[in-house]
């Protein structure tokens, strides 16, 4: 993770029809649901002040655009000043990194979103993240919406290419999309830890083509529903790594693979 940024600020009054939001590049869609709940029990006395970057001659807020929107709600519609923490200097990349590690009061950024902020800002590890889910051929979708080829469980599977490494990571979610075509429900937080624990724990013991092969023969809910019926008979992962072991060995003995957990 980036290390976090310090920049002094300045409290000023800024017209509410001057704030820009960057939703284009960092920036979470505005939630008009939200927006009416602020509104309605809005407290100028308690309110956050936005957080704004003075860009260009631009002020571009990374924080607090819906507490800007409730307040233009709660003024009827009109525009109004707005007190908030504006910092100079910062880039828009810098901005990306402090919307994606902001620890304030308000609802913090989905990970989906945190991770395109911190793709946008350039961090490495959300990089190497990106890259190697894309070139194994699955596009990872920040709104976390489930659909043919798209990774939506994106906590999971970053959690698990922070533990095997892009190359045992990709050797995994390349299994999953050639076993199930990139199936919606073979990319499953379950299942893409399941069969990412079994790369890292039977790599060079398993067949890569038989693991696809057993794939394809069983549908891709079996390791999220075997798995829960499971209960706490194995903690955790396990359940499902056992799922996807079973599935691997299927009834042949000489393929068979030992249970090692």
């Amino acid at each position: 993770m980036p290390e976090a940024i310090i920049r002094p600020y300045e409290e000023k009054m800024v017209s509410s029809a001057l704030l820009e939001i960057p939703r284009n590049t960092y920036q979470r869609s505005l939630n008009p649901e939200r927006v009416k709940r602020i509104s309605q029990s809005f407290d100028e006395r308690i309110a956050n002040e936005p957080k704004v970057s003075l860009r260009d001659g631009h002020y571009v807020v990374f924080d607090g655009q819906h507490v800007i929107a409730a307040r233009v709600d709660h003024n009827s519609g009109e525009e109004l000043p707005i007190r908030c923490k504006v910092y100079s200097d910062l880039t828009d990349k810098e901005e990306a990194s402090l919307f994606a590690n902001q620890t304030g009061f308000g609802v913090p950024p989905s990970i989906g979103m945190k991770l395109r902020a911190r793709v946008f800002a350039g961090d490495p590890e959300a990089c190497g993240f990106l890259k190697a889910t894309e070139q194994v051929g699955l596009r990872i979708d920040y709104g976390q919406h489930k659909g043919r080829k798209r990774l939506a469980c994106i906590a999971a599977a970053l959690t698990e290419y922070r533990k095997l490494g892009p190359e045992k990571y990709q050797e995994a979610m390349k299994m999953i999309l050639d076993g199930w075509d990139g199936d919606p429900d073979s990319l499953r937080a379950e299942t893409v830890t399941g069969v990412c624990r079994f790369v890292d724990l039977y790599r060079g013991e398993y067949d890569p083509k038989r693991a696809v092969k057993r794939f394809r023969t069983v549908d891709p809910l079996k390791i999220y529903r075997d798995g829960k019926a499971m209960g706490d008979n194995l903690p955790g992962y396990k359940k499902y790594l056992y799922q996807v072991l079973m599935i691997y060995n299927g009834a042949s003995k000489k393929a068979a693979l030992p249970m090692k957990f």
